[in-house]
Parts: structure tokens; sequence; C-alpha cells
């Protein structure tokens, strides 16, 4: 040592003399070379990329509360995950130089004393010399895999350190050692260390994690804590309390909260990594490659979910049911809360990992409530307009209820709750400027077809959509009308647009509202709750898909119960079973108090806010309960409605009229003979609800035939009465009359719905009277060419005439 401070002192002697004897002209050269490697340093720390530019990390996704949900290896097959020096506790930092280098932040990339001291402690053959290696260093070494056990590999490492502290501050080269130091097996850098290791975030280890973290690095696999043992290695031991030792010299005030520390086995493995909501995790990582996703998930609502859907499938398991798929998200941010892609992710036999939440599937008649919507948008219905439930033929379609029954008339609300086809067949065929089609391609739905392709049967299932789509369908009512994509990441930028009015969203919701739950009546103590709920059920052809869609106050749910290779099971009915496990969940989420900011969860689930109607222009009326209508004179019962005034279509109701009835004879008798007489209260339908609450096998009290020379009460019936509507042919129709076709198939038929008082109609041709028909008679007739008027007229001088036009063809 003594020889090496002379031959130092020795060398700045020569150095001062040799300065000394030259000119600043011969300096010059000198100065620029020293000014430029500065000015080299100074320009490149603000232009050269990180150090770790390049290096792969392994991406960590957590929830809405920041619980950790997964970590991913690297590309390079390593647990590394990304942390700022900033966040890392001073404890973990001053470990890490007590143990590698205390004298960090005072060389330049390489230590002269330990360097010089360990080359000379090789050269007395020594065992085990000291490590003369700075962080600087061995960053070098690890970032740059340099072998550096040979005496090339040396140099290069040095060289490599001192490039990094021209071009690097201190503390990015600190940042980028912790990042990269192993831990043993495939765990680099301390964040990974500590959460799998630890199970906590670096920020929380204690001093004593802090230290046993920072002696694994100096040899990892001796030292390594995934091993499966069960106690720490003496090697790691002997480490410990060496550096535990120094740690107190440097901190006498941890002494106590040291010495009797006892290194018991808290540690945990790989094995342990979490790994919750593996579909909902998978499609984040394929959707995105950013190292730290924070998402909108919820893990304990998750979690409880999970358990719920586990426990209901194996109550179902006797009827064949295996899988299924549930997606809970806000209905006003769009943020996914929950996500459940299969029955089991683990089970190959039900194919669990494919993501049933992205999967294509039919609908069944989940659609439909979108179908009363665009109708209540349009003028076509309000909540209790008449529909017809009744067998009915569009060309070559012939559509028919699932319970192969007919209802005859039933208002909108009634055949929307009950699912009936025929009537939301029937809405799809009126609609127009959107039709169904556009309106699912506004709601951004793809359809690899045209939209004659699909027809009147796209509302009963005829595509196929994903329960994703479905939730936001589902959404867009909550938001009164205002679409948006779903939201996985949290803060994520909304792309919405409005593809429905706020009025028909709402009617829309409260019509779905008016459903009891399964097997429960509407004074059921459960929807005397303060849960609001609006739903809907949904059964594929073929019995391979069930579903329940639909809003529990603020949330929006949808089930779905199948099969992935789409085989049929007759359990899988949307009312049966994913209606119960949807309102498990609405059980479920009552009793929960999961993360909603500062709103007030059960104000949330009793009001939530698509039932406010305050900027909606909407209002409740009083309509007549048998027709819909607004009520006359002689409706004896009502109820309230919700109405869109300019939009929805009303009148007054003429249906209840009076009747002048003979007490004895029990017959209509004359307007005018009062004697002997009573005034009755009949519902005097047209001829077509007639005709379905008699196919429909529902009774209706008939009017009274007239007495004997009497023409009868005209007056009272006619004052209030519909005047007749010819249904066919249809309006501004073009007949084409053959000549190659026998005469009898050349002729058209007439037919007309005519009010229930009416007894005949009178049948015109261009003002020539054609034939007497009665109301529910059709007859056939061959026009003459040319254009030409239909008219019809009842006994009381009601009319209605329409154009035809006859032309002919070879």
């Amino acid at each position: 040592l003594k020889f090496f401070k002379l031959k130092f002192k020795f060398l700045i002697q020569v150095l001062t003399r040799f300065i000394d004897k030259l000119s600043f002209k011969k300096m010059a050269p000198f100065l620029v070379i020293t000014f430029f490697l500065f000015g080299f340093k100074w320009v490149y720390s603000l232009r050269t990329p990180k150090v770790l530019e390049g290096v792969s990390f392994s991406q960590q996704i957590r929830d809405r509360n920041h619980k950790l949900l997964r970590i991913t290896l690297s590309g390079d097959e390593k647990y590394r995950i990304w942390t700022e020096l900033k966040t890392l506790p001073k404890e973990y930092i001053q470990s890490v130089l007590l143990m590698e280098d205390q004298y960090f932040f005072y060389h330049p990339g390489i230590n002269p004393i330990s360097f010089f001291k360990s080359i000379l402690m090789s050269l007395r053959s020594t065992k085990n010399p000291p490590g003369a290696s700075t962080i600087t260093m061995q960053l070098a070494r690890l970032r740059y895999g340099l072998k550096t056990k040979s005496i090339p590999g040396k140099i290069k490492q040095i060289f490599y350190a001192l490039s990094l502290e021209l071009l690097h501050s201190k503390n990015e080269i600190l940042e980028a050692y912790v990042n990269l130091i192993p831990f043993g097996g495939a765990i680099e850098g301390v964040r990974g260390a500590s959460l799998i290791l630890f199970g906590k975030d670096p920020k929380d280890l204690s001093t004593s994690e802090s230290l046993l973290l920072a002696i694994i690095p100096q040899n990892p696999n001796q030292r390594r804590l995934d091993s499966g043992s069960l106690s720490l290695s003496d090697e790691t031991k002997t480490a410990f309390e060496k550096l535990k030792n120094k740690w107190i010299m440097k901190n006498p005030k941890d002494e106590i909260a040291l010495q009797d520390l006892e290194l018991r086995s808290i540690r945990r493995g790989l094995k342990e990594l979490p790994f919750h909501a593996p579909h909902f995790t998978q499609f984040v990582l394929t959707n995105s490659e950013d190292i730290n996703l924070i998402t909108t998930l919820d893990l304990d609502l998750q979690k409880k979910i999970e358990q719920l859907l586990n426990q209901y499938l194996k109550s179902k398991k006797h009827l064949g049911v295996n899988n299924a798929a549930v997606m809970i998200s806000n209905s006003k941010s769009g943020e996914i809360l929950s996500y459940i892609g299969s029955g089991d992710f683990f089970n190959s036999e039900i194919q669990g990992q494919n993501d049933g939440l992205l999967a294509r599937r039919s609908p069944g008649s989940s659609l439909k409530p979108f179908v009363y919507a665009l109708a209540l948008q349009q003028g076509l219905i309000h909540p209790s307009t008449l529909l017809k439930d009744l067998p009915v033929q569009y060309a070559l379609y012939e559509p028919e209820n699932f319970d192969k029954n007919y209802l005859g008339p039933v208002t909108a609300t009634q055949a929307l709750i009950q699912s009936r086809n025929i009537p939301a067949v029937e809405l799809n065929y009126k609609l127009s400027k959107p039709d169904f089609y556009e309106f699912l391609q506004f709601a951004d739905i793809y359809f690899p077809k045209s939209s004659e392709y699909y027809g009147l049967s796209l509302v009963l299932g005829g595509t196929e959509l994903s329960p994703w789509k479905i939730s936001e369908l589902y959404s867009m009512l909550a938001r009164h009308g205002q679409w948006s994509e779903l939201k996985w990441r949290l803060h994520q930028k909304e792309q919405s647009r409005k593809i429905l009015n706020a009025e028909a969203a709402f009617m829309t919701l409260d019509m779905l509202s008016g459903a009891s739950k399964p097997d429960e009546d509407l004074s059921s103590k459960w929807m005397l709750s303060n849960l609001k709920t609006a739903w809907k059920t949904g059964t594929s052809h073929g019995f391979r898909d069930a579903w329940t869609s639909g809003l529990i106050g603020p949330y929006t749910v949808v089930v779905w119960f199948g099969h992935f290779d789409n085989t049929s099971n007759h359990a899988f009915i949307g009312k049966d079973l994913a209606a119960p496990f949807f309102f498990q969940v609405a059980d479920l989420i009552k009793s929960l108090k999961f993360n909603e900011g500062d709103q007030n969860i059960e104000e949330l689930l009793k009001d939530p806010e698509w039932l406010y109607t305050e900027n909606l222009k909407v209002k409740q009326i009083q309509v007549c309960s048998v027709s819909g209508h607004l009520p006359g004179d002689y409706c004896e019962h009502q109820k309230s409605i919700w109405y869109h005034p300019g939009v929805s279509p009303i009148s007054r109701c003429d249906v209840h009229r009076p009747v002048v009835i003979d007490v004895i004879s029990l017959k209509r008798s004359c307007a005018k003979n009062y004697k002997n007489t009573k005034l009755e209260i009949y519902e005097i339908w047209p001829n077509d609800i007639k005709k379905l609450y008699h196919s429909a096998g529902i009774h209706r009290r008939e009017l009274p035939e007239l007495e004997s020379g009497c023409k009868g009460d005209e007056e009272l019936l006619s004052s209030s009465g519909q005047a007749p509507k010819i249904i066919s042919p249809p309006k501004n129709v073009v007949f084409l009359k053959s000549q190659s076709l026998k005469q009898h198939l050349n002729t058209i038929s007439l037919s007309a719905i005519v009010d229930g008082d009416s007894n005949y109609m009178h049948w015109y041709l261009d003002k020539k009277f054609i034939k007497k028909t009665k109301p529910d008679e059709t007859f056939v007739f061959e026009p003459p060419l040319g254009e030409h008027k239909i008219t019809v007229v009842d006994e009381h001088g009601r009319a209605d005439t329409q154009k035809i036009y006859v032309e002919t063809v070879q």
C-alpha cells in the first residue's frame, strides 16, 4: 500500500511539472477536450434514452381500488415489474447502498480505492478477494449481459459503467439497478420480489424485509426466498446478520426492533401469485401493452359473484347446466365492475378458457325492448296501446309465440313483459327511419349480411350478439338513449352518441320494471322492496342460450347460460334458468356496500337515475283501462300511464257506449222510447279486435239484438263510432292482370275493419255498387283496367276510400 501511495505521489509531481512547462497554447487542446466531455454529458443527459430503454417488463393489472389482479411474465420470461425510485421506502434504498455500494453517490462509476484494493488482494492470491463492483458496474453487467469473469469482460464492464455515469444521473442509474437485480428464479427487480415474496407493494416493506431483500441479489440462487423451504438457509441468515449489524451501527435507534427479529417463514412464491378475473385480465392484456393498468373491476364484487355463480351451477348440475357468463357494469359510467367469462376458467371439459362475454350468440327475445323503444319514439304505440297477438303471415315468414298460444288483444306493456313474439314482429314490420337493423348498427353492432337476410326475425334472435353488446344496449336505456362503449380502464375516455330519444328509453324501462320476479306475483314482498329493476329474458331457438338482461338499481347486469359447443338443452330457458340467478345477483347487490365513490348506494338502488323525469317531455295521464285511449264519458276503469305529448298516439275512447235495453225483452230498444227501458254500457269493438278476442277464447258481452220494427239506438251507438278502414287491397297498389291466367286468378280481395255497431257494409267501385257484405266477410272480384276508387260504407254512413291501379301484362 505504501508502494502505491509513493507511486501515486510521484505521478502527481510529474504531471504538475509537465503542465507548468506547457504554454497556454499547448494547454488549449486539453481544455477543449475537458469542456467537450462535460458538454457531452450535459447534452446527452437530455437526449439519451432511459437506461432501460427496450427492456421488457411485466404487466400488472389492478382493480379500481388498486388491488392486484394479475402479473404477467416479461418478454424474456421474467417477473420484472417497473417501479420508480421515488416510490421505494428510504429504508430499502439505504439497505441496498449499505450492502452493495456505500460510496455510490461519490464515485464516477468505479470506486478507485475498492478497485485497487481488490487488485492487490488478487495479486496476493487471497481467497475470495473483496469485490470492487459498484452499483453502476453491476448495472452494466445486468443491462448488457457482460461476462465479467475474464479481464476483457471486466474492462468492458468498467467502460460501460463510466459511460452510464457520463450519460445518466445517479438516480437514473440506481432506479435502473433496482429494476434489474435478480432475486432467484424468474424474479427480477424489487417490485416483483416484494409483490411475489411478501404479497405487498414495496412502499409497505418493513425495515427487516428491506434488509432481507437487499442481501438476496449478491447470491440469488443460494438466498432465494421462493425455494419452497420452510426456513432460511444458513448462508442467508449469516448475510442477514452481517447487514443487520451494519444497519444498527448506522441506525442505533433500530437496534431494539431488529435484535430479536425471528426470520419466520412469512414468504410466498410464484404459486401464490394472484390470478383473479382471468377472462377480464386476458381481455385487458389483449387490448393494452401498458405495464401498469388500473381497471374498473371491483375485485370484492367479482369474488362474490364468482362464488354465487359457482353455487348456482352446482345446484343446476343435474339439469346438465355447467357453464355461464355474467357481466355487471355501472349503467351511468359504463365501467365494468364484474366480468365472468365462463363457469370455470380452468375446466377444459366446458372449454372454460373461452370468453362467453365476447362470444356472439343468439339473443332470443333480449332485443325486444329496443323494438318497443323505437315504436314509442316513432309514435306507433304508447304503453297501453292494444296490439294483436294472433297468427299472422308475412309473405313466406310465419312467426309464432314461444308457448304456441295466442292472447288476442294485449297492451304493449303486457306484450313486452310477457315476451309475445307476434306483437314484436308486427312492430318491427312497421318501423322506419331507422328500422331495427339500422338502429342496431347505430349501436356499433356488426352484421355480416344485409338487412334483407335477417328480415323480421331479427327481433326474435335472428342474429348473433355478444353479452358485451347486450350490456351496452341496456346501459343505453339507463342513460336515456345515450349509447357508450363499456369501459374497462379507470378514467377511460368516453365515446358516446345519441341513438334513441330519452322519452322512449324512459318509457321502455318503465314498462320493463313492471315485470314480476320469477315465480312471484306483483304483490310479492320482493317487489315492494326499495330495489328498482327493469329486466328481460331471452331464449334462443333450439334451447341453446338462456338470457336475462336488465338494470338493478344503477347497475346493468347481463346473464347468459349455454354451452360453447352450441349443444341444445331444454333447461336453457331464460325465465326458468337465467332469471332466478339474475335476481340472486340483485339480492347480493342489495346487501353489498362496494365502492361507488361518494354516492349513497342505498339511494341509488331505490332511486336510480333512469327513473328521473325532470328533463324529459313526458307526463302521466289517465287512460281507459280497457281500450288504452283517453277516457270517454262511459269508461268506468282508468289507469295511469306515461305519455309523450306530440308523439304518442292517443285518441278518445269510443269503445264504451250507452245502449238502451228493454227491461222485459232484454233487447235493444228504439232510442226514442224510454218507457220500460234502461241504459247500459257496452264495449263496442271494431270487428278485427272482436275477432281477436273470439280467436283467443276471451268472451266479451255481445250487443243484444234489436226489437222487431225498430232501427235501434243508432244515434247513441254511432255518435262516437269509428269509420271503416280498408285493409285489402293495400293503398296505392298496382294490380297486374295477365291474359295467360284464368279469369278467377285475376281477382283481388276486398275486406275492411268496421266498428262493432256495424252489421253490414256496402262496397263501391267508382261510385258503382258492387256488393253488400257482413263485417267479417271477404269477397273477391275482377277489376277493370285503369285507375279506380274502392269505397266502403257502413250502415251509419261512415266510409273509407282507397285507390287501385290495374294494368295488364303478357
